[in-house]
C-alpha cells in the first residue's frame, strides 16, 4: 500500500511540474513577444546570419542529447528478511519467561520473519522529446548561450567552436556544435 500511495505523490508532482511549466511557457513566450514588438518598432533590420545557430538548431540539440539517454533512480522494494532472536531480545520481551507462545523471542536462537525495506537501483530511460513546433522557450542568455525549456524541464546550450570540448560530449547540429547541460536528469 505504501508503493501504491508514493506512486500517487509522484504523479501529482509531475502534473504540478507540468502545469508550472505551462505557466512558465506562457510567460516567457508573452515576454518574447512583447520583445520582438519593440525591436520591429525600432526600425533596426537584424538580417540572419549564418554564425547563429537557429531557434530549431539549438532544440535539436536538446532533443540529441536527451535521446537514448537514462538515468538511475533508487525504488524501495519490501524484502523479507529472516530475524534470529538475541539474549537481549530474549530478555526485553514481556512474554518470553511466563507466555512464551505469545512471545516474539521466546528463547536465544528462536527466528521469525520480519519485512524490511531495501533500495534497488534501476535504470529508467529518458522520454523522447517533440520536435520544435509547440511548448519549447528558447531565450539567449551570452552571444554563445542560450537557455532552451519545454515542459518544465530546462537545459543549458552553449555554442563551441572546433575542439573545445570533449566530443562524446557535445552535439552536432548543422553546421554548429554545442555543448548541452540538462537542468534535470534527463
Amino acid at each position: 500500500m505504501r508503493i501504491v500511495t508514493k506512486v500517487l505523490r509522484l504523479y501529482i508532482l509531475q502534473i504540478a511540474l507540468w502545469s508550472l511549466a505551462l505557466v512558465s511557457a506562457i510567460l516567457i513566450s508573452c515576454s518574447k513577444s512583447t520583445h520582438l514588438e519593440d525591436s520591429e518598432g525600432s526600425g533596426a533590420a537584424t538580417p540572419e546570419s549564418s554564425s547563429e545557430p537557429s531557434r530549431e538548431d539549438l532544440i535539436e540539440a536538446v532533443r540529441k542529447t536527451v535521446e537514448g539517454k537514462s538515468y538511475s533512480e533508487s525504488a524501495p522494494q519490501s524484502q523479507r528478511q529472516l530475524h534470529t532472536c538475541s539474549q537481549y531480545e530474549v530478555d526485553i520481551d514481556p512474554n518470553a519467561k511466563h507466555n512464551p507462545e505469545l512471545a516474539r523471542c521466546p528463547r536465544v536462537g528462536a527466528t521469525y520473519w520480519t519485512t524490511g525495506t531495501i533500495y534497488v537501483n534501476n535504470s529508467v530511460p529518458c522520454q523522447p522529446l517533440p520536435g520544435p513546433q509547440f511548448g519549447w522557450a528558447v531565450s539567449q542568455r551570452t552571444s554563445d548561450s542560450w537557455l532552451v525549456s519545454y515542459s518544465g524541464s530546462g537545459w543549458d546550450v552553449s555554442k563551441i567552436e572546433g575542439t573545445s570540448a570533449n566530443e562524446r560530449d557535445s552535439v552536432r547540429v548543422s553546421n554548429f556544435g554545442f555543448l548541452v547541460t540538462a537542468h534535470q536528469k534527463c
